[in-house]
């Protein structure tokens, strides 16, 4: 359970999963211990039964999450403030729950810090007896007081964290439904007052179709249909700006409108992860991701060194963080700097994939 040091393909290989990688999730601890000091942590989990938290900087695994009796397909870290404390005038200390959705028909809630389980949700709903289960948990997410899962029957439910009890259930995907994700209240500004956007909540689905929720009350918003091959992979922006993976093709559109902005096609097998940020868009397609430049259409990077197709990636402080088999790999995605002799000594930027909107340099040059 330790961090392989760097190579020359990739950083730092994480290791102490004894099975593939289902689920992945990077967090920092910046708002408690500030910028300068925070520590970054990776919490996965997949098909030993496991989750699991490593220390990115350290490549420590500080816990081992274990009492699902199956494949743990999903986990979501919410970090929840301490009433308690706000109530005595005390600034409210964070505390961060893991939940996690396992083939075996469960959710449980982990406190982070100790490693203990707190809650298990048995996905129990109706008021006959025996009550029905959800049954197997495929998707994973949590906003303010309520959980939502998706499940194999291609529901998509709502839950009281508090009590367990279903809160809304929507049964209007046709098809499977491959990716969940909430979108946070944000603020825009236009040119005469400062917009205000509640959160959302994305799903997307081999119905070729992306339903946006609200989350609370789970009523559905809008429906954003695509021609298209069957979703298999979204990323929302805060801003607003949609990503969707259909079959091998990266889809970019406007997420209130469903205008289309611009296609990436990779060449590699089908989507099956998605993350942008920072004007570029990372995909996760067969056994290797591909960095898209979002402004451009211009395909940047490919990156290898995983075994199995990729399942999922993430972007956080300018590392991109991708798994599918039993490891994580993260990568430097900063453009390298090279030190050369031109009469003086300077830095000079090597952009080897044409990063920061400029054309790639001869990486040939003599000085």
């Amino acid at each position: 359970e330790t961090m392989a040091g760097p190579s020359e393909n990739n950083v730092a290989r994480y290791r102490g999963h004894v099975n593939s990688i289902n689920c992945m999730q990077v967090i920092d601890d910046a708002t408690d211990a500030g910028e300068n000091l925070k520590t970054t942590y990776i919490f996965t989990a997949g098909y030993d039964h496991t989750a699991r938290c490593f220390n990115a900087e350290t490549g420590e695994c500080l816990f081992v999450y274990r009492g699902h009796g199956s494949f743990v397909f999903a986990l979501r870290v919410a970090v929840e403030t301490e009433e308690a404390e706000e109530l005595k005038g005390i600034k409210g200390h964070s505390r961060w729950f893991l939940y996690t959705g396992s083939y075996d028909g469960t959710v449980r809630r982990w406190d982070v810090a100790t490693g203990r389980c707190v809650k298990v949700y048995e996905l129990e709903y109706g008021d006959e007896n025996p009550r029905f289960r959800a049954g197997i948990v495929l998707l994973v997410e949590v906003f303010e007081d309520l959980f939502f899962t998706v499940t194999s029957d291609k529901v998509l439910r709502g839950w009281g964290v508090e009590d367990g009890e279903m809160a809304w259930d929507s049964r209007e995907h046709k098809d499977n439904i491959t990716a969940m994700q909430v979108r946070g209240k944000s603020e825009r500004a236009s040119a005469h007052e400062l917009i205000e956007k509640p959160a959302e909540l994305f799903t997307c689905s081999a119905d070729k179709t992306v339903r946006v929720w609200e989350p609370l009350t789970g009523s559905c918003k809008r429906v954003l249909r695509f021609d298209s091959q069957p979703l298999y992979a979204m990323f929302v922006q805060t801003d607003g700006q949609l990503f969707v993976g259909a079959g091998s093709t990266i889809l970019h559109c406007d997420s209130e409108s469903g205008e289309g902005i611009r296609s990436f096609t990779c060449h590699t097998g089908a989507v099956k992860a998605l993350w942008a940020e920072d004007g570029r868009v990372y995909a996760g397609t067969g056994m290797v991701s591909v960095q898209f430049n979002v402004k451009s259409g211009q395909r940047e990077r490919v990156l290898g060194g995983h075994t199995s197709v990729i399942t999922c990636l993430q972007l956080h402080d300018k590392t991109l963080y991708t798994t599918g088999d039993d490891c994580v790999c993260t990568w430097d995605t900063e453009p390298l700097l090279f030190c050369c002799m031109d009469g003086n000594l300077k830095l000079l930027r090597v952009l080897l994939s044409g990063t920061n909107d400029e054309e790639p340099v001869d990486v040939e040059m003599k000085t």
